[in-house]
């Protein structure tokens, strides 16, 4: 009886015989060759599947993102075009303290207001100068409109300036017109008062005042003031109040002045 090894050796051979015989006549055997044509279109159906997916999402993403830059830049120019008007109000008031500068021979240097302005008692501003700049004590405080105060407080970079409108603020005066000697004080109420004016002396509504510089801090022939209520005639002196030249609420930028010394020659504008 055959060995069953011996047969299966011999089936193994013959197969592979006839495997060779038809490889070299007909091509290399590929069972699963009629796979191959479906399997590709699967492929491709997958492919644009993918791409009718993906490129919307994509598109969706880019568009968001576009959006989103340029409501940034919509913003960035909206908060541009609102401050362009305030810079150019404030270079206008510094051309014109530039200006101003030429022809006041105590100028020091020009400062910014940075706060108390809503402080109503005392009534003083702070600004952006001190010890450094080479601020001092009693230093006189003006802009382009007129007298603004004094320094009554210096820190290493910054100051405390008490307004004219303050009740314990006081400055040497003279009438623009009649040249009539006086003292202006703050009357806590945005106004202020000029005292000391004889009651025989002729005044009227709408007379200027401006810094006489006999108190040896304010240089002379700043304008301090229009005179709009006269009363007490019958008086020794008369109760006069007075406008400042500088709306207490609306200082920015101020300048600030070397004390007078009380022997300059007085100048007026």
């Amino acid at each position: 009886m055959i060995d069953r090894r011996v047969i299966l050796l011999l089936l193994l051979f013959i197969s592979t015989i006839t495997m060779m015989t038809f490889q070299s006549t007909r091509g290399p055997f590929r069972p699963f060759h009629f796979l191959k044509a479906p399997f590709h279109e699967l492929q491709k159906d997958l492919h644009s599947f993918w791409d009718s997916s993906i490129v919307p999402v994509r598109e969706f993403l880019r568009l968001r993102e576009e959006n989103r830059q340029l409501k940034k830049k919509l913003k960035d120019l909206s908060l541009v075009a609102e401050k362009y008007p305030e810079l150019e109000r404030e270079n206008a008031r510094l051309k014109d303290l530039l200006r101003l500068k030429a022809e006041v021979p105590e100028y020091l240097t020009t400062a910014r207001v940075i706060g108390g302005g809503a402080r109503r008692w005392p009534r003083i501003i702070v600004i952006d100068k001190g010890k450094r700049n080479g601020l001092r004590k009693d230093m006189a405080v003006r802009n382009i409109d007129g007298l603004v105060g004094k320094i009554t407080e210096v820190y290493e970079s910054s100051s405390e300036v008490l307004l004219v409108t303050d009740p314990s603020f006081s400055a040497s005066i003279r009438l623009q017109d009649s040249r009539t000697e006086g003292v202006l004080s703050g009357s806590g109420n945005g106004y202020c008062r000029l005292k000391y004016i004889p009651a025989e002396t002729s005044i009227k509504r709408g007379d200027r005042l401006i810094t006489s510089g006999l108190d040896g801090i304010f240089p002379p022939g700043i304008p301090a003031g229009v005179i709009t209520e006269i009363a007490g005639k019958d008086e020794l002196f008369m109760d006069i109040t007075v406008r400042p030249a500088v709306k207490e609420n609306s200082i920015e930028e101020v300048m600030i002045l070397k004390t007078s010394g009380g022997s300059r020659k007085e100048r007026t504008r």
